[in-house]
């Protein structure tokens, strides 16, 4: 899917920063779960005080969760940034297109919602100095208006 000009334009990006930063969060506290798990819960399952089946069954889950707080941390880190990364080319091209619409405008040319340009003769040679409006005055003054005949053309 294309970006318009206008959507590139009115793009609230900073939505993907604070995005970006509750990902980071989230992996943060991830990171916090994964260290108390295994400074808190790991040592007290592999310590002897617990014997049996059951503790065997919780003592081969409870590696898999640790490794999950590790993963979750991991994934939360990469999608904050992606997020980032997100924001900064996408605010970099927007930085980009009003950096050349400001220089078409300035250079004389008006630029519509859409982002076509239109060259203004008279704004172009208004912005290098030339005076236009006594050529256009004079051009007007000088006009003959048309005959009309009463033959169709």
């Amino acid at each position: 899917m294309a970006v318009s000009y206008e959507d590139n334009l009115n793009a609230k990006l900073k939505s993907l920063k604070k995005a970006a930063q509750a990902w980071r969060d989230m992996g943060d506290r991830f990171g916090t779960l994964h260290e108390a798990y295994r400074s808190s819960v790991k040592p007290a399952v592999d310590s002897d005080s617990w014997r049996g089946d059951s503790s065997n069954a919780y003592k081969a889950w409870s590696k898999v969760t640790l490794g999950q707080y590790a993963d979750a941390q991991k994934e939360a880190k990469g999608v904050a940034e992606l997020l980032e990364f997100a924001y900064a080319v996408l605010n970099s091209h927007k930085e980009e297109v009003e950096r050349q619409r400001d220089k078409a405008e300035g250079e004389g040319m008006v630029v519509d919602s859409h982002g076509r340009c239109t060259m203004v003769l008279v704004n172009v040679a208004a912005h290098k100095g030339e005076d236009t409006a006594d050529y256009s005055v004079s051009i007007l003054r000088n006009a003959r208006p048309r005959r009309r005949s009463g033959r169709m053309p």
